[in-house]
């Protein structure tokens, strides 16, 4: 009987990444944000606010810092996303080669993240 020897350098070829994974990896990301805006807004004091027609809105430089949390979010999961391009099928890698499509396809309309809180982060 003859032997039949393994060949070590072949290597299995990844999994396409599943939709559960993928479902698994957005809300991983929106608990994320969740997690640090609410950390941020934790620490919020009134000297943050202005009034503003008589209501009080947050200061611009607090708006920037929601809109880099968003930001830093986005940015993170679209590294994330880089790292397992290789399990990603076709169409999906050709979203990863524009940030402009990968925001959009995160549900972020012309990249624009609407805030709740009087005003919109526009993503790079």
């Amino acid at each position: 009987m003859p032997i039949i020897y393994a060949n070590a350098n072949v290597t299995a070829s990844p999994a396409i990444l599943t939709e559960q994974e993928i479902q698994q990896g957005l809300l991983n990301m929106k608990n994320k944000m969740n997690q640090r805006i609410e950390q941020w807004g934790n620490a919020l004091n009134r000297q943050d606010f202005d009034r503003v027609r008589g209501k009080m809105q947050l200061k611009a430089a607090k708006q920037l810092e929601v809109c880099a949390i968003f930001q830093e979010v986005i940015d993170e999961t679209y590294l994330a996303a880089q790292a397992n391009k290789h399990r990603l099928t076709d169409a999906d890698q050709r979203v990863l080669s524009s940030r402009t499509d990968f925001i959009n396809a995160l549900g972020f309309k012309h990249n624009v993240v609407q805030t709740e809180l009087g005003f919109d982060c526009r993503m790079k």
